[in-house]
């Protein structure tokens, strides 16, 4: 089974494992959300016992998303992005020493919590780990790769598009202004769609293919226009002969072997050509 999450964590998300079945596969594409939540998913896909579990990152992971990323093998696009940090809380209001105390000793609780999934996924130290943590740290894929977060890389194009104080990443609107350590995303946000994108295309090592592409689609169209006009003039000349041969004309027989042999030569190409397609 496939589920999909490209949404903040919440109850809604955690709904959606509540009956698995078979190999699953999580798309991941968050920005993150309720911790909570994210640990539910984590411990629900960490104890499945029907079917193997993969966790693909699609684009964003950052947050509590990166928790489900340590639930099961995780494959990364290489234009994907990780970001981990400290638990934070959301205060409003006016609270007593005793009551920040309290709130103070829970997310010391929940850090201890994250740091027991990250250790057990990448086998870093509680103290490499604990530090990352603490200066809100950005990963590319790469990155992740060699932390041990993420286990393997599928290449990929980067979809990224500038609004400003919201990069859109791969379909997802992440607004800048959420996160502390902003100054790339900030210097990113400052940039046109294509500067940015070729930007984002250098600094993951992907080479530009486009005119290589190109080239391979112009060849694969010719052959194929080279194709269609054989296989038409094949099918005219054995209707034609078809016509005669029912009309008694006995003398367009001997044609028949040369009209079979252009057609199964027609065959031949096409099989030819879906081979080269495949890589056979």
């Amino acid at each position: 089974m496939e589920i999909i999450i490209s949404e903040e964590i919440g109850k809604r998300t955690t709904e959606k494992f509540e009956a698995l079945y078979g190999n699953v596969t999580v798309r991941l594409n968050s920005p993150g959300g309720d911790v909570f939540e994210a640990l539910t998913i984590y411990n629900r896909l960490k104890n499945y016992v029907g079917g193997t579990v993969e966790i693909v990152v699609e684009g964003l992971c950052a947050s509590a998303a990166t928790v489900i990323a340590c639930a099961g093998k995780c494959i990364s696009y290489e234009n994907a992005l990780f970001m981990i940090h400290n638990p934070m809380l959301e205060l409003d209001g006016y609270y007593p020493s005793t009551e920040l105390t309290r709130r103070l000793e829970m997310l010391t609780a929940i850090e201890g919590e994250l740091i027991k999934v990250y250790v057990g996924k990448t086998g870093k130290s509680e103290e490499e780990i604990r530090a990352a943590l603490s200066e809100e740290t950005w990963l590319t894929a790469e990155e992740a790769l060699a932390w041990g977060l993420v286990d393997e890389i599928i290449p990929s194009r980067a979809t990224v598009e500038n609004k400003g104080d919201v990069v859109i990443i791969n379909h997802l609107a992440v607004s800048t202004g959420r996160y502390k350590n902003k100054r790339e995303l900030l210097k990113m946000g400052a940039m046109s769609n294509a500067t940015l994108l070729e930007k984002i295309t250098a600094f993951f090592g992907r080479s530009d293919r486009e005119e290589e592409l190109k080239a391979e689609i112009a060849r694969l169209k010719a052959e194929n226009e080279v194709l269609r006009s054989e296989i038409k003039t094949t099918d005219m000349i054995y209707a034609l002969i078809e016509d005669n041969v029912k009309s008694g004309a006995s003398r367009v027989k001997a044609s028949t072997s040369e009209a079979e042999e252009s057609r199964r030569t027609a065959v031949t190409k096409v099989v030819e050509m879906a081979n080269r397609r495949n890589g056979r």
